[in-house]
C-alpha cells in the first residue's frame, strides 16, 4: 500500500513539474553559448593542458563540461538560476573535490 501510495505521488509530482517547466531558452541562458564544443586547452606556455567538451543537456537548461588532462578528469554542471539571474558552476573531479561556484561572470578575452 505505501509503496502504490509513493509512485501515485512519483507521478503525480512529476507531472506537475512537467507542465510548469519553465523555458531555457531565454538570452541569459545563452550567455555561455561561445563556450559550446570541442576545445584543447593551452597552458601560459602554449602547452597542452587538457581538453574539454561542453555541451547543452537537459532541455537546454544545464551546460556540461568534460575536462581530461593526463591523470586527472572532471564534470561541470553550469545553471542559470532564473530567481537569482545568476550562473552558478558545480565542479567534481576525480579527486572527489566538489566545489558549488556561485555568481560565474560571462567574461570573455579572444585573442
Amino acid at each position: 500500500m505505501r509503496s502504490t501510495i509513493a509512485l501515485l505521488f512519483i507521478a503525480l509530482a512529476s507531472t506537475a513539474l512537467a507542465q510548469s517547466k519553465p523555458t531555457c531558452d531565454t538570452p541569459a541562458h545563452h550567455a555561455f553559448d561561445f563556450w559550446l564544443g570541442d576545445w584543447d586547452v593551452k597552458n601560459a606556455k602554449g602547452d597542452t593542458a587538457g581538453s574539454s567538451h561542453i555541451e547543452r543537456i537537459l532541455d537546454g537548461c544545464v551546460i556540461f563540461e568534460n575536462w581530461t588532462s593526463p591523470g586527472y578528469a572532471g564534470k561541470s554542471f553550469n545553471t542559470f538560476g532564473p530567481k537569482t539571474q545568476k550562473w552558478t558552476q558545480y565542479w567534481v573531479d576525480t579527486a572527489g573535490t566538489p566545489a558549488a561556484i556561485p555568481d560565474v561572470q560571462c567574461r570573455w578575452k579572444a585573442k
